[in-house]
């Protein structure tokens, strides 16, 4: 039997368990929950493990990882285990995509990780992350679709991959992607679904 647990709820939803159950669920969701919240740096949003799965596959044939540097605007993407040279965090807003003008570093690969729904002229930022992409490089953008309203400070946008497309005119082999399913989404919009990406990935690509 695939789900046992699941199946031992439904004999108890059939012997008329109702409040058992929904306490029980409730109490589960919970601990899962504090367990990722208190977790190692390995648990991620379930809903972003297939994407950061194929960031990883597009740059490894893509880019050489192990004669790249790297900047990451988020600061917590588990991207920062892959054998670049360097590997720099920066979380947004504390440094603003906006004006880069001043901004020290380049790199080979820049990685803008739910970002680019907070910042007001997201057209603006891709211009300015531009400049700061070193030839042979890569700009890899990661944001939600349908996902609740989360302000960072302020949560402006959703984009679909065409969206995304007509931002990044200015680029070349632009490369787009999506993934979700029903589950996700009602997760997305209830709680904040986060887990282990070893345990989560093969169930989450049902």
């Amino acid at each position: 039997m695939k789900y046992p647990r699941l199946h031992n709820l439904s004999e108890q939803l059939r012997n008329g368990g109702v409040l058992s159950t929904a306490a029980y669920l409730s109490h589960r969701l919970r601990q899962r929950y504090a367990r990722a919240r208190s977790g190692p740096t390995s648990q991620i949003h379930a809903c972003r493990v297939h994407m950061y799965r194929s960031i990883r596959h597009l740059l490894a044939d893509k880019l050489d990882i192990s004669s790249s540097t790297a900047i990451e605007f988020s600061g917590r993407s588990p991207l920062a285990d892959l054998p670049f040279i360097s590997y720099n965090s920066y979380h947004y807003p504390e440094v603003d995509i906006l004006d880069l003008s001043a901004f020290p570093e380049r790199a080979n690969c820049v990685i803008v990780d739910q970002v680019l729904e907070h910042v007001e002229r997201p057209w603006d930022a891709v211009e300015q992350l531009s400049h700061i992409v070193t030839p042979p490089g890569a700009l890899i953008i990661a944001t939600p679709f349908l996902y609740k309203v989360h302000e960072c400070p302020k949560d402006y946008y959703r984009f679909t991959e065409d969206g995304l497309k007509a931002l990044l005119t200015r680029y070349s082999n632009v490369h787009t992607g999506s993934w979700g399913n029903r589950k996700m989404i009602t997760d997305s919009f209830t709680f904040d679904p986060v887990c282990g990406i070893d345990r989560f990935s093969t169930r989450s690509e049902e």
